[in-house]
């Protein structure tokens, strides 16, 4: 997927390249132009990178001060970063098994993004019920996937 933190980076690795390239031309010809592109093209990845890395922290940090109620919470309204979200839980030692209610709940919703995060959550931390529903489609109208949710939710596997 390609996010604008991949455009920053390309477009800094592009301007690293052209300005380092350019002053190293104009320093010392054209072996100083090639040098200094490559030289721009290593920093401008490098500075590209920055500012997915600072939001990245600054996203930990605001989850690992956050309680697991609130945590479980997000893990359902804030679903695009629920690999994120997981893998805080998971430093705290939280049980997976409390996280089905979330899970199903995702599967059940109107939004087809929701409904295929919930199912790739569901195959990482429930395989066995995953498996069991192996002919869950997210794609489906939002109405089947329902009935499919309930159908395991009542099953004794539950």
């Amino acid at each position: 997927m390609f996010t604008l933190f991949g455009l920053i980076r390309w477009v800094s690795l592009v301007a690293g390249a052209l300005l380092v390239g350019l002053a190293g031309f104009h320093l010392a010809g054209m072996g100083g132009g090639v040098g200094g592109a490559l030289a721009g093209m290593a920093l401008g990845w490098w500075l590209g990178v920055l500012p997915y890395t600072l939001s990245l922290r600054a996203l930990r940090k605001d989850l690992s001060g956050a309680d697991s109620v609130a945590l479980k919470q997000r893990l359902v309204d804030e679903y695009y970063i629920s690999g994120i979200i997981l893998d805080e839980l998971n430093r705290r030692g939280e049980d997976w098994a409390s996280l089905e209610g979330e899970v199903f709940q995702m599967m059940r919703s109107d939004s087809v993004s929701r409904r295929c995060i919930g199912f790739q959550n569901l195959q990482l931390l429930f395989p066995e019920r995953a498996r069991v529903m192996s002919d869950y489609d997210p794609y489906a109208p939002a109405e089947d996937c329902r009935q499919q949710v309930a159908k395991i939710q009542d099953s004794p596997m539950c």
